[in-house]
């Protein structure tokens, strides 16, 4: 008997599987290597895009410290798109998932299920980026399932910007000097 197998005996524990791992090849990140246990597989394809049916999530940054993540598809090199989680610019972003997609998705309760908000960014004007708040990426993160979900009776929309408009807080600030000037006096 090994040393691991005594081990394993008295432990109760087996050594790790090795995991797979998938290789990613692009612009936006290079060469990466993602366990094949983070590959989320789409129970439908984003609308538009048929021939990508699984993805991966990747920071955007180094070191990982941003709100901006990849979500990247896995079998075409080169489609990915920025993401964020919309809880932390919305805060107050409620939706509910209409049954026949937590069916699809196979989620049992609210805590194996991931919110991911595609983000557009328009060319040369960063600072007018958008969240669509209206058809999240669902994923069941324990099944990693995942599906972009439509909510067709929504109060969001596709274009939520993550950034105040500057003019409109200049307008919001200008507004509020006589009423500031008034508490000085």
């Amino acid at each position: 008997m090994s040393q691991a197998d005594v081990r394993a005996q008295i432990l109760d524990v087996t050594e790790a599987e090795p995991v797979a791992e998938v290789e990613i090849t692009s612009d936006r990140v290079g060469t990466v290597r993602v366990p094949e246990t983070e590959i989320l597989e789409m129970s439908a394809p984003i609308p538009g895009f048929s021939k990508a049916n699984r993805y991966c999530i990747l920071p955007t940054s180094e070191g990982g410290d941003s709100p901006f993540r990849w979500f990247h598809a896995v079998d075409v090199a080169d489609l990915a798109f920025v993401a964020i989680n919309p809880f932390e610019f919305f805060p107050d972003y409620d939706i509910e998932l209409p049954r026949p997609d937590q069916e699809e998705l196979d989620i049992e309760c609210a805590e194996e299920v991931l919110l991911l908000a595609l983000v557009t960014i328009p060319p040369g004007e960063p600072e007018k980026c958008t969240a669509n708040l209206v058809a999240p990426i669902v994923i069941n993160t324990r099944t990693r399932r995942a599906r972009q979900v439509i909510l067709y009776e929504s109060k969001y929309t596709t274009k939520h910007r993550l950034l105040p408009d500057p003019e409109e807080r200049i307008d919001s600030e200008q507004a509020s000097e006589p009423s500031r000037a008034k508490a000085m006096e």
